[in-house]
C-alpha cells in the first residue's frame, strides 16, 4: 500500500526499485533507485513535528529494506539512509537516525536515534540508541550500545565481514532486477 500522511506527503518511489506488493509505505517518503522493499515492510513518515511538517525518510540508491523491516520517526523527524545499505528481516529504524553508505542492520536489531557512520555492521538482536558509531565498527550480537562506555564492545570491521554486506547487496540487486522483469 502506497498512501499519504496527514499533511498530504505521498511517497515518491522511482521506476527502478521494487516494492512488494504486501509493503506499507506512507506519507513522505522517498526511494532512489535499485532499491528492493520486501514483504510487510513498513516505511512512514507521518508525524507532524511542531510546525505542522514532516521530515522525509530518504532511502538512496541500491538499498534493500527486508521482510517485516519497520522504518518510522517521531515528531516529523527525518531517517536518512544512504546508498547499498541493507536492513534485514524484522529490524526497526526509528528516526531521527541516519545510517551512512554501506551498513548492514541485522536481524531484529532496532537503531533509535542514532547516526550510524559508513560500514558500521549491527549484528542481530542488536540495540542501538542515541550514539555515534564511528565507520568499519560492528556491533555484537545481542548487544546494547547506547552510552560511548558501551563502545569497548564494538568489533572491527573485517575482510570477511566486507564480503558478507557485499554478497547481500549483490543478492538483493539481483532479486530487483529479477521482480522487475518478471512484472513487466
Amino acid at each position: 500500500m502506497i498512501g499519504r500522511n496527514t499533511v498530504g506527503d505521498t511517497p515518491h518511489i522511482s521506476g527502478s526499485t521494487y516494492v512488494h506488493p504486501t509493503a506499507i509505505l506512507q506519507g513522505n517518503v522517498v526511494i532512489e533507485e535499485n532499491c528492493f522493499i520486501g514483504p510487510m515492510a513498513i516505511i512512514r513518515a507521518d508525524e507532524v513535528d511542531d510546525d505542522g511538517k514532516v521530515q522525509p525518510i530518504i532511502i538512496k540508491s541500491n538499498c534493500n529494506i527486508q521482510d517485516g523491516v519497520i522504518i518510522h520517526s517521531a515528531r516529523g523527524k527525518s531517517v536518512h539512509i544512504g546508498p547499498e545499505v541493507s536492513i534485514t528481516h524484522g529490524a526497526i529504524v526509528h528516526g531521527p537516525c541516519t545510517i551512512e553508505s554501506g551498513c548492514l542492520i541485522g536481524f531484529n536489531s532496532v537503531v533509535y536515534n542514532a547516526f550510524l557512520e559508513k560500514d558500521v555492521v549491527v549484528l542481530h538482536n542488536a540495540v542501538v540508541e542515541m550514539v555515534t558509531i564511528p565507520s568499519r565498527k560492528v556491533v555484537p550480537a545481542n548487544s546494547t550500545i547506547i552510552y560511548p562506555e558501551d563502545f569497548s564492545s564494538l568489533q572491527e570491521y573485517t575482510p570477511a565481514i566486507e564480503k558478507f554486506c557485499r554478497k547481500v547487496i549483490d543478492t538483493y540487486q539481483k532479486l530487483t532486477y529479477g521482480y522487475l522483469a518478471e512484472a513487466k
